[in-house]
This record gives structure tokens, C-alpha cells and sequence, in this order.
């Protein structure tokens, strides 16, 4: 699991809602969001393919997606 001071602004997780329906509470992948400001009060969660924003504290997240760094090239 990685805590809440782990995470980075504009970084995408896999995470799990703490609360909620079976269906809400199933691993998605999201979005660490700095649209509201980039300071760490500022961040919040948005789910991939949603408009809507949740706080930190609301998810369990369970590991950071891959994500292609300058300059690497991915196989197809």
C-alpha cells in the first residue's frame, strides 16, 4: 500500500475506495489531481473517466501505475 505523503501530484494509482458499495469499492485506477492547486491541501482524486474529484483520504491506494518517462520507447 502507499500512504497519503507517498503520493505525486499527476500520478495515476490503482486504488480502492475505503467506503462505499461493492461496485464503488472495486480497484480503479486514479488520478492524483493538482487542478485545484498543487500544494498537498490542494490534491485531490480523480477517477479516470469522471469529472468528479474525491479527497485523499477517501481511497486505499494499493500501487502506481507504470508511466513512460522521458525519452523511453514502449513496445507494442
Amino acid at each position: 500500500m502507499i500512504t497519503l505523503s507517498d503520493l505525486v501530484a499527476e500520478q495515476f494509482y490503482w486504488a480502492r475506495r475505503r467506503i462505499g458499495t461493492d461496485a464503488e469499492r472495486e480497484l480503479q485506477i486514479v488520478r492524483v489531481s493538482s487542478i485545484f492547486g498543487s500544494t498537498r491541501e490542494f490534491l485531490t482524486i480523480a477517477i479516470v473517466g469522471s469529472d468528479q474529484h474525491y479527497a485523499l483520504e477517501e481511497f486505499d491506494f494499493i500501487g502506481m501505475v507504470a508511466r513512460r518517462l522521458a525519452g523511453d520507447v514502449l513496445d507494442h
